[in-house]
């Protein structure tokens, strides 16, 4: 079992390991991004624009928003989700009986 983050990052020994495992993690993350915006912007969906323009269209406000809501917190109607799990239960059952 690998010893808390940090720890690894403060020992003397570990740190210049530490250190280049993070820089390569970091360089990798971006290098998959580019090749991932390369290709977006060579596929078209609508009208002109590339999977890249609906990427940062829609996708990337509704991460936002996402993020806003798990940060903010939002209220959950205990009860009411009770009773949705229920019948998602039951529905699913059905689905499985017709499915069979």
């Amino acid at each position: 079992m690998l010893p808390p983050v940090e720890e690894l990052q403060r020992d003397p020994s570990t740190r210049s390991q530490w250190i280049e495992y993070s820089t390569f993690d970091a360089e990798s993350t971006w290098l998959l991004r580019s090749a991932l915006e390369e290709r977006l912007r060579g596929i078209y969906w609508s009208q002109g624009q590339s999977l890249w323009d609906l990427y940062n269209t829609y996708l990337v406000p509704f991460a936002e928003c996402l993020t806003d809501l798990e940060r903010a917190g939002i209220y959950v109607n205990k009860e009411m989700l009770q009773a949705a799990e229920v019948q998602a239960t039951r529905h699913r059952a059905e689905a499985e009986a017709t499915f069979l």
